[in-house]
């Protein structure tokens, strides 16, 4: 149930009995009282634009307990209420996944990744990030009115249940209430930039497509592993540490898009406590996670390089275990005389040496302090360069939408009237498809692909290149389809 009261000022002030009214989200009601074999389990948090509408975001997860299988359904949620509540509930569902792939070693004639029983290698279409264990994280509005949900997103090889849980990274996506579309951004590690759609991968830190560093004869390529928890031990809390000990919190910064987000990282401590001979240079890290702290100057566009703090190697955390970082809802002005944008964050934490442990303790519970810190952060603007001007010999190409579900426009400019064809190749330089046209205008035009191969079949989810030639002049630009 939600509550909503109207009151202003005076009436808090002289104490007046506010009378409230209450509602329900209808699509909640129906999962909450289906009462067939999916369970479906909601984790969101709430928003009040200046409109007055309600904002209820965040994911959920289905789970078919006749066959102890996870559904494999949109899983990222916004629900809109008008008039604070009193108005009809709106649902939108999106899907969270975001596509990988199975990197080829040309040397070792081998993929990365295979199914074990047949030993078969695991398709592009069965690798892709998901969004997990966020289930309390926060919602914002932007200076633009557009909602952001942040959380942890983990790799999924070839088992839609069974996340790799060093493998995961922070994203967060964003809702446009205008045109009700969705699209998920990288906050940490980024590839390229935040808002592209070029993704990390453990093994492809810029996102090009090929593995980074693949050490012969390994049969894996290099990897970078992170753990965004406030604790290292996955057996904690009945084996279900990673569930209850997440957060990523994002804030704002009024008018001026300016964000910040932070969150904890354990890597260091898990790495010395399960492998204390391999990763000796982490033994300060055993009981300190560290607290990551990103910022963005453009409404989460551009996401910087995150600040690291630990009890380690920031004096004034020394002594305590800091977890449980909550930052204040807005990024506060601070003149430090100059001309740079700074902005002054509030933060509360807990010094807990017993990591919020509820289950029973092998020694007394020392339940910690509540404690507060101010930080002071330069958020520096991200230069943008323009676009090279294209040879003449290269045509310039966009997709709209992208991503997409069923069929995407490719939008060009031909210098000159004649036949052309358009060929659309995987990650694996396959082509799927080809269109000739025997004869395009001179000047703008608009292909479409309906997203299917030469079959006839839909194309699985994944990213595609769109390539265009009209004998004399060639573009090629990238999709990413979405099922």
């Amino acid at each position: 149930m939600i509550a909503y009261a109207d009151y202003n000022a005076a009436a808090l002030q002289e104490t007046q009995n506010l009378v409230w009214s209450y509602t329900s989200i209808p699509q909640l009601d129906a999962w909450q009282n289906d009462g067939g074999d999916i369970e479906r389990r909601f984790f969101g948090s709430f928003a009040v634009g200046n409109d007055g509408k309600i904002y209820y975001a965040g994911y959920h997860y289905a789970y078919d307990q006749s066959s102890d299988t996870t559904v494999q359904e949109p899983d990222l949620d916004v629900f809109v209420c008008d008039n604070y509540g009193a108005g009809t509930w709106q649902h939108y569902s999106f899907s969270s996944k975001v596509p990988s792939y199975n990197p080829w070693n040309p040397w070792l004639i081998s993929y990365a990744f295979y199914y074990q029983d047949p030993p078969v290698a695991i398709p592009d279409e069965e690798i892709y990030y998901r969004i997990v264990n966020s289930g309390h994280n926060n919602l914002t509005i932007d200076s633009e009115g557009k909602l952001h949900y942040p959380g942890l997103w983990s790799l999924c090889l070839g088992d839609y249940a069974y996340p790799t849980s060093e493998a995961t990274t922070v994203k967060e996506f964003i809702f446009d209430p205008l045109t009700n579309e969705m699209s998920i951004h990288e906050i940490f590690p980024v590839a390229q930039s935040s808002s592209d759609n070029q993704w990390w991968m453990p093994w492809d830190a810029d996102g090009d497509l090929y593995a980074d560093l693949w050490i012969y004869p390994n049969p894996l390529p290099e990897m970078v592993y992170h753990f965004p928890y406030c604790h290292w031990d996955t057996t904690q809390n009945f084996d279900a540490m990673m569930f209850h000990y997440n957060y990523v919190r994002l804030t704002g910064g009024g008018n001026d898009g300016r964000m910040a987000c932070i969150w904890q990282d354990s890597y260091k401590a898990r790495s010395y406590n399960l492998h204390p001979d391999e990763f000796p240079q982490y033994a300060p890290f055993a009981n300190d996670p560290e607290v990551y702290l990103a910022v963005s100057p453009d409404n989460g566009r551009h996401w910087h390089q995150p600040i690291v703090l630990s009890a380690v190697d920031t004096p004034a955390l020394s002594g305590k275990t800091p977890m449980w970082f909550y930052p204040s809802d807005t990024l506060l002005p601070f003149d430090n005389g100059g001309t740079d944008i700074w902005k002054r964050l509030y933060l509360m934490f807990m010094d807990d040496n017993d990591w919020g442990w509820p289950g029973v303790p092998s020694s007394d519970i020392d339940w910690g302090n509540i404690m507060y810190m101010a930080l002071d952060l330069q958020i520096l603007t991200v230069e943008v360069q323009d676009e090279a001007v294209p040879a003449v010999s290269c045509l310039k190409l966009s997709v709209s939408p992208n991503p997409f579900a069923e069929s995407c426009d490719i939008h060009t400019s031909l210098p000159s009237k004649g036949s052309a064809s358009m060929a659309i190749y995987n990650l694996r330089g396959q082509l799927i498809r080809k269109l000739d046209y025997s004869s395009l205008p001179a000047g703008e035009a608009r292909l479409v692909w309906d997203g299917k191969d030469n079959k006839g079949m839909s194309a699985s989810s994944g990213i595609y290149f769109i390539r265009i030639d009209n004998g004399k002049n060639q573009g090629v630009c990238k999709a990413l389809k979405l099922n």
